[in-house]
C-alpha cells in the first residue's frame, strides 16, 4: 500500500524558460521520481495523484536546474487534514501546511 497524494504543479516563467522546461528530458539518476512521470506533472500543469515520497527533493533539484522559473507544487493527500503548498525558485524553497485556526469567541460546550 501507500499514500497517494493529489498533485497540482503550477510555474511562473518567460516563454523562453518555459519552452526550455518543455524540452527538457530528465536524467534519471537526477530525480527519484520516474522520468516520464515528471515529464507529465510538468506537461499536464500537475493534476495528477500519485504516491511520490520524495517530492521535495525532485522539486528542489527541478528548481536549481531551472534557477529562473518559479516552482509552485500544491499537495491534496487522502486525509483530510493533509493540505500543503510548496514554492521554490532556484535555491530558496518554502513549505507551508494548512491549518485550521483555533476559535478565538463561539465554543461549543
Amino acid at each position: 500500500m501507500g499514500y497517494y497524494t493529489y498533485f497540482t504543479l503550477s510555474y511562473y516563467a518567460s516563454p523562453e524558460d518555459t519552452q526550455a522546461l518543455n524540452d527538457f528530458e530528465p536524467d534519471e539518476n537526477e530525480f527519484n521520481l520516474d522520468s516520464d512521470l515528471i515529464k507529465q506533472l510538468i506537461k499536464d500543469n500537475g493534476d495528477n495523484d500519485w504516491k511520490w515520497y520524495d517530492w521535495e527533493k525532485d522539486m528542489e533539484a527541478l528548481a536549481r536546474k531551472f534557477p529562473n522559473i518559479t516552482f509552485v507544487l500544491h499537495g491534496d493527500g487522502e486525509e483530510s487534514d493533509d493540505i500543503w503548498e510548496w514554492r521554490g525558485k532556484g535555491d530558496k524553497y518554502e513549505y507551508h501546511r494548512m491549518e485550521m485556526p483555533p476559535f478565538t469567541e463561539i465554543l461549543i460546550p
